[in-house]
């Protein structure tokens, strides 16, 4: 069973690498749909930094984002760790 989920978990990012771009979200979205429900693993959590940072990249705030994040971090260094 190990080796069919590492087969499928590689021809999910080989399609999807090809694909590239949106494609590769829908082969993912492909992959998890088969995990979940044909081999019956249990969905994970997903990390609620990314899932924010690519909605707030989706709607064009991350050009907004990272370079006023990187600006207040500048200007006050001991937040820094």
């Amino acid at each position: 069973m190990l080796l069919l989920e590492l087969a499928m978990l590689i021809a999910c990012i080989a399609i999807g690498a090809r694909v590239g771009g949106v494609g590769l979200g829908a082969v993912s979205g492909i992959g998890l749909l088969i995990f979940v429900f044909l081999l019956r693993m249990p969905p994970g959590n997903p990390p609620a930094a990314s899932t924010t940072f690519s909605g707030l990249q989706s709607a064009c705030f991350g050009e907004i984002l990272v370079p006023s994040t990187a600006t207040a971090l500048a200007l006050s260094p001991l937040f820094v760790k």
